[in-house]
């Protein structure tokens, strides 16, 4: 055959295998591949659990109960507490004294594997990989994240006794997904804070507290080569740690590491605390006295800056820190490397660090000493204002903030990039509420009440997309104090419309109620059009969280006057908002011909407006489904999951699948809608 060239061509439509060959010499047989049936054990157990016998006896209470539905548990807590390592050891010591507890699998995934740096796993992708788990050959994983969602649904029916580990959730949406169709099924989900639209659903809470002396005393014999652990040293590390597992772990490291023990590592913690435990606080800060001394220029220019953040032991971003202390985002993350080695700070994450109490404590005693304590605070504020509002519009490009120009210098500040992804943005502001509402603060007590008002408005985006009114309420709150010390009765007016709207979401009727008499008020001293519009949205809103939808004609009578207001003053994108949400209030009376009219006028004014075209896609379809319109259904909720998945996740893009999902048949409409 050599120097000559063959070809083959096979003519006609063709179904299976096809064999190429020069010659054939007896039979051939083709068996089609059929994968090996193996049952997923994803979940690895941990061993420093400490001391939770408590939170493990609730679990295994749980796992024994039979609730008729879906067993899930929220385990809940700060991060490095130990939430993945009680959900994981719990888990594996269950199956050893229960081999058939879970016998048909258990699957794990870490939704915050790829951290901020990255966006997060999509659904979709976990789906892909808990369905081959389950033996799902990968050519017949469907591309449509619905279709996955659904088959996923038909697959974990099959298998009633699954267990599934969502570690480091921080949307429902994420997980609901995800949440096997059995109700033998337990599903243990890890997050910061309890998620609300899963509390709803009959999710339990389990709060994990940090670890007390006991606590880390169990960790702490876990480990080789660290020398004896008395209770005494024990006692150090907790205090030195806050009880957090992480911290616990990195002080090992560190001794590992240096080749010493523990106690030589602690020597002079350990012993203040034999000797005098009501004087820990002060002989705790006499060997950090030492170790701030030892530090090079740059190292205590940026111990300096970690004492301006107002959050002791919150998690920071080493950009922020490098702005303070007015260095390269390279040269800081360097420098917090080698606070890192001296045991200062721990690294949590690519250039996101967090010391612990006492060293933060520490820093900020020394910061308030310098004379520049002033200027690092105003660079501090600078960087998260510009960071939140950046990050507000990365995650909503239409919406309008309000206007801020930072001074020159703050112009040149640097930003993390995976700021500039929706997804990684809106799971960055969740992650820094607290540090942000921290920062609020800091700004209020040193008179940046324009920065207060910037923040508070560019949080209110994480707020809207993951509906969590109390940290709206805490942001608004601070606005209304700097609005009032600016004496600007329109942004006052803003934010205690604001309020009460929270408050009316929230259940509160008669807090909101009484900010709503406040705002009428101003509009009768003002005599705005425009802010009369607003006020009569706030106030369909509130009638709208009366119980028994009591208040369902007022509230339809007040967006109708609000689009009324908005569509004399030319506002079209108002007015169209204002026609959404009262289509929306008729839908919810049975007025399906009234509802229709308003959702198709506010179409043209929404313009190029993303989230609110898919949530008026997702409205037009739940008015589709009453009129038993499938194939409209399927193409209004198909455009708005379109439309959303770009924004990560969120109730919207959940809402959508859901309704794909009753489309597909996989989910009843009796089911959907428990």
């Amino acid at each position: 055959m050599s120097g000559e060239h063959s070809s083959l061509t096979v003519l006609g439509s063709v179904s299976g295998p096809v064999v190429q060959a020069g010659h054939v010499h007896g039979d051939v047989i083709v068996q089609p591949w059929r994968p090996v049936q193996v049952t997923p054990r994803q979940v690895r157990g941990h061993g420093l659990l400490g001391d939770r016998g408590e939170q493990r006896t609730a679990l295994d209470h749980i796992a024994q109960s039979d609730t008729g539905r879906c067993r899930m548990v929220q385990i809940t807590g700060l991060s490095g507490v130990g939430k993945t390592a009680l959900a994981t050891g719990w888990l594996t010591s269950h199956l050893a004294s229960y081999p058939d507890a879970f016998a048909d699998g258990q699957l794990y995934v870490d939704l915050a594997a790829r951290t901020c740096a990255q966006p997060h796993h999509e659904v979709a992708d976990v789906l892909g990989m808990f369905l081959r788990a389950l033996g799902v050959p990968a050519g017949e994983v469907p591309d449509s994240p619905t279709e996955r969602e659904a088959l996923y649904q038909s697959v974990t029916a099959t298998r009633p006794r699954l267990a599934v580990v969502l570690d480091g959730a921080t949307t429902a949406a994420q997980v609901l997904p995800l949440v096997p169709s059995s109700s033998s099924s337990l599903t243990l989900v890890t997050t910061r804070y309890p998620l609300r639209d899963l509390i709803a659903l009959g999710a339990n809470v389990l709060p994990v507290p940090p670890l007390d002396t006991r606590g880390v005393h169990q960790v702490l014999t876990v480990f080789p080569g660290i020398g004896e652990v008395d209770t005494d040293l024990a006692a150090v590390v907790a205090t030195r740690t806050g009880g957090l597992t992480a911290a616990v772990v990195n002080h090992v490291v560190g001794a590992v590491a240096s080749g010493t023990s523990l106690r030589e590592l602690l020597a002079p913690q350990a012993a203040a605390h034999h000797n005098n435990l009501s004087t820990m606080e002060h002989t705790t800060a006499e060997p950090l006295e030492v170790a701030y001394h030892q530090l090079t220029g740059p190292e205590r220019a940026v111990y300096l800056a970690i004492g301006g953040l107002p959050e002791i032991g919150a998690a920071f971003d080493a950009a922020a820190v490098a702005f303070a202390a007015g260095y390269t985002r390279s040269r800081t993350h360097a420098t917090l490397r080698r606070l890192r080695d001296r045991m200062l700070v721990l690294e949590l994450d690519d250039e996101v660090y967090r010391a612990d109490p006492d060293v933060h404590q520490h820093a900020r005693l020394q910061a308030l000493q310098r004379p520049e304590a002033p200027q690092v605070r105003e660079r501090l504020i600078l960087w998260w204002v510009h960071a939140v509002r950046h990050a507000a519009r990365t995650v909503m490009p239409t919406r309008t903030q309000l206007a801020w120009t930072p001074p020159a210098p703050a112009r040149r500040m640097s930003l993390p990039s995976w700021l500039d992804d929706p997804g990684a943005a809106l799971t960055w502001l969740a992650e820094r509420v607290d540090a942000v509402l921290g920062i609020a603060r800091m700004a209020l007590e040193n008179g940046f009440h324009r920065e207060v008002l910037a923040l508070a408005h560019a949080l209110d985006v994480q707020t809207i997309k993951h509906g969590d009114h109390q940290i709206g309420i805490a942001a608004d709150l601070l606005a209304l104090t700097a609005a009032r010390h600016r004496a600007d009765p329109d942004l006052e007016f803003r934010f205690l419309r604001r309020l009460a709207r929270r408050y009316a979401w929230l259940g509160n009727l008669r807090r909101a109620h009484a900010l709503t008499g406040l705002c009428l008020a101003h509009v009768r001293r003002s005599r705005c059009p425009r802010q009369m519009a607003k006020t009569a949205k706030t106030l369909a809103f509130v009638h709208t969280a009366r119980p028994d939808r009591a208040g369902l004609p007022a509230a339809a009578r007040f967006h109708a006057w609000a689009a009324d207001l908005y569509a004399g003053l030319g506002r079209d994108h108002a007015q169209g908002l204002a026609q959404l949400e009262l289509g929306i209030v008729e839908h919810a009376r049975g007025h399906l011909a009234e509802a229709d009219r308003a959702l198709r006028c506010a179409r043209p004014l929404l313009g190029d407006d993303p989230h609110n075209l898919a949530r008026l896609d997702l409205a037009q379809a739940a008015l589709a489904e009453t009129h038993g319109d499938g194939q409209a259904v399927r193409t209004l909720a198909s455009r708005a999951d379109h439309a959303l998945t770009p924004f990560g996740e969120s109730p919207d893009l959940a809402r959508a699948r859901q309704i794909l999902r009753r489309c597909a048949g996989h989910v009843t409409d009796e089911g959907a809608e428990s």
